[in-house]
């Protein structure tokens, strides 16, 4: 299996088409896109991904500005599920492999619930945009926020169920 090397861009402000053109020149394999749908015009970045040789590796959902797969308001989980189903859709446009779901409000650290509130809230979110991620050409992995939850977790089999899926390329 050869290594795939791809750098993110959720963190350097500058277009697209930069970033992708120096991946380009820099020797990179793809980029793991910022999980932002309404930014991209996905053909274009399509586009700018062959031109420069490069590949969707996938993206990362960006829980910012309301957000949050474990918000105590329901309707803040529905939207949030919402934009995770969003994000998938774009990195199927764009060829991804697979999709880092941060669950949480990055930066937040003061629970809105029970431990069991929470995790209840997590496997019903991944739940919920599983079935579609299923279709999609991605595969996914969890932050490490879930991942050790999970391990500590006997409710194991819950967010296996949730979570498994893998590509079909």
């Amino acid at each position: 299996m050869a290594l795939t090397v791809a750098m993110h861009n959720w963190m350097r402000p500058e277009p697209i088409e930069v970033t992708i053109k120096r991946l380009g020149r820099s020797g990179y394999d793809g980029i793991e896109i910022s999980g932002e749908p309404a930014l991209y015009d996905t053909k274009q970045v399509r586009s700018l991904l062959d031109e420069n040789g490069l590949e969707c590796w996938g993206a990362v959902t960006l829980m910012v500005g309301g957000r949050d797969l474990l918000h105590e308001d329901k309707y803040v989980r529905v939207g949030s599920v919402q934009y995770v189903k969003d994000t998938i859709d774009m990195i199927k446009e764009l060829g991804g492999k697979i999709l880092t779901v941060v669950p949480s409000t990055v930066g937040k650290v003061t629970p809105m619930g029970s431990p069991e509130d929470e995790w209840q809230w997590a496997v019903e979110s991944l739940k919920a945009f599983g079935s579609r991620s299923s279709r999609s050409t991605a595969s996914r992995r969890t932050s490490s926020t879930v991942a050790t939850k999970r391990s500590r977790s006997p409710r194991t089999s819950e967010v296996t169920a949730a979570s498994a899926w893998t590509s079909s390329t």
